[in-house]
C-alpha cells in the first residue's frame, strides 16, 4: 500500500473508514431505531387498550426487557443524543427528580418504561397505565416478601 501514490492511498483510506463508520455509528442506529419501532408496535397491539391485569403479569417479563433495553440506550451517550432529538420522550424517559417525584411507588423495573408509555400512549388513559405499573410493582413486591 506504501508504494501506491499519496492520492490512491487517500481514496483507499476514506472508502475504508467510511465502511467502518457505517458499520460501528449507522448500523447501530438503525439497529436500535427498529427496535424502537418493534417496542412500540407490540405495547399497540399488547398493553395499551388491555384491560385484563392477568394478561399485564404475562407479559411483564417483555416490559422489563423494554425497560432494560431504554436503559441500554441511556448508559450510551452519543446513542441517546440521537435518540433523544428523534424522539422528544426520552429525555423525560431518565429525567431523575421527575421520576423520584412522580413514580416513587413504581419499581425501577418498569419506571423507564412506565413514563414511555404515558409519552406515547393514549393521552385519557395516563392515569390507568400508571396504575397497572403500580400493581405490576405491587406484586413484583409481594414475590419478594415470600
Amino acid at each position: 500500500m506504501n508504494t501506491l501514490p499519496i492520492e490512491i492511498q487517500n481514496e483507499i483510506w476514506n472508502i475504508y473508514w467510511k465502511g467502518e463508520f457505517k458499520n460501528c455509528v449507522l448500523d447501530r442506529f438503525n439497529e436500535v431505531n427498529e427496535k424502537i419501532l418493534k417496542m412500540d408496535i407490540f405495547l399497540v397491539k399488547h398493553f395499551y387498550l388491555n384491560v385484563n391485569i392477568n394478561y399485564d403479569y404475562e407479559i411483564a417479563h417483555y416490559l422489563r426487557q423494554y425497560n432494560e433495553f431504554l436503559q441500554t440506550i441511556h448508559n450510551e451517550k452519543g446513542l441517546f443524543k440521537y435518540i433523544s432529538v428523534t424522539n422528544d420522550q426520552f429525555t423525560l424517559c431518565f429525567n431523575r427528580p421527575y421520576l423520584r417525584s412522580c413514580f416513587s411507588k413504581i419499581a425501577d423495573r418498569y419506571k423507564h418504561i412506565c413514563v414511555y408509555c404515558l409519552c406515547n400512549g393514549i393521552p385519557n388513559m395516563s392515569r390507568r397505565i400508571v396504575d397497572r405499573f403500580k400493581i405490576l410493582s405491587e406484586k413484583i413486591n409481594y414475590i419478594r416478601v415470600i
